[in-house]
């Protein structure tokens, strides 16, 4: 990709902030909205609700465009989130019962369809993710505080072999990571480690060295770099990747914490950290730095990006900003960077050929 060329020195990446909120033309107080996901096409998809009156809704933005997924496909507007979009705009969404129950759906050229039809049977099922070409993950409750994870190819729905597995994304070679118990007993959060899923077997990726051992993982991309979170020894989560069979601590923003939500074929991690201050940020990792993508934006317009949720293949990033009132989901749009002078691209170049041979990817909510 042409932006890459000289990160470090010889050229300065910046991406263009759209308001998707804003784009609703709906009164602003107490409406707040998130976006989770966005495809290479630049397709975003983003939820909103409103307490007073209480109202939900989901929409898909494209070229300007919005389009209203409650009216035009008919689905429960009593609140829920589409938390992935495919790049050929399979989407995957859940939506939430007035007996206040969850029930995972897709929408794509068959139109809505709930995956209970398909069996997937549970009175609580969640969608946590789809993969570029499609196939969408997700989680089931069980008996027993167990969960039950699964996937959906777009015809048919099979479950993971082990209990207590929580899927959360697939790369292109069918390659799945998420949480897991390693015991197989009931579901903890605390007691989770990130686990990668290949080939029918389940390999625990381990945590950061200390006694607080916790980790998730969060992404894969098609070169099989891995991103997520895990505790430090000081208790504190932390951004991690794993590869090559250990664990790297991605740093922070000069806070405590950070965890990473994910990664593109070009090796871009995105998620979020505190920095310094106590303050959320929105944050991207590459190349062994850290940068604020608050400070890489232009017309922010009195907001700030406290959070990235996805980022495409082609670098767009979504995620959920705040102005001190109001919540909103967002869209950055890369620009191309602004060359420094000769003498100091021929400075910078020197080590950034390895990096331009490398790989191409792939709640808060109400």
């Amino acid at each position: 990709m042409a932006w890459m060329v000289c990160f470090s020195a010889a050229a300065q990446y910046s991406y263009q902030f759209t308001n998707l909120g804003a784009q609703l033309n709906l009164p602003p107080d107490g409406l707040n909205s998130t976006s989770l996901a966005v495809n290479d096409t630049g397709q975003v998809v983003f939820t909103y609700w409103a307490q007073i009156p209480q109202i939900y809704g989901t929409f898909i933005y494209e070229g300007g465009i919005l389009t209203d997924l409650n009216l035009a496909y008919g689905i429960p507007a009593t609140g829920g989130a589409v938390v992935g979009i495919s790049n050929s705009g399979r989407m995957a969404a859940y939506y939430n019962t007035s007996n206040g129950e969850a029930h995972s759906y897709v929408i794509d050229s068959n139109g809505f369809r709930d995956l209970a039809d398909f069996g997937l049977a549970s009175t609580w099922t969640v969608p946590t993710g789809v993969s570029d070409s499609g196939v969408i993950v997700g989680v089931a409750s069980g008996v027993n505080s167990s969960v039950q994870g699964y996937y959906f190819d777009g015809q048919s729905l099979t479950y993971l072999s082990r209990p207590s597995v929580l899927p959360v994304a697939m790369n292109v070679h069918g390659e799945i990571v998420g949480s897991f118990m390693a015991d197989g007993g009931a579901f903890s959060q605390i007691e989770s480690r990130a686990f990668l899923y290949s080939n029918g077997v389940y390999t625990n990726l381990g945590a950061l060295p200390g006694a607080f051992w916790e980790s998730g993982a969060s992404a894969i991309n098609d070169s099989g770099l891995i991103v997520g979170y895990s505790t430090n020894n000081a208790g504190k989560i932390r951004a991690v990747t794993f590869q090559g069979g250990g664990v790297q601590d991605l740093g922070t923003l000069g806070g405590t914490s950070s965890s990473a939500s994910d990664v593109n074929n070009e090796g871009f991690i995105i998620g979020g950290s505190f920095d310094s201050s106590g303050a959320a940020r929105a944050t991207l990792w590459l190349e062994n730095n850290v940068y604020d993508l608050n400070t890489l934006t232009q017309g922010l317009d009195g907001y700030t990006l406290e959070s990235a949720g996805d980022i495409s293949n082609t670098g767009y990033i979504v995620g959920q900003a705040f102005n001190g009132t109001t919540y909103t989901a967002y869209l950055l749009t890369p620009i191309a960077p602004v060359p420094e002078p000769a003498g100091m691209i021929l400075l910078a170049c020197g080590g950034v050929m390895s990096l331009m041979t490398r790989r191409r990817r792939t709640m808060q909510v109400k």
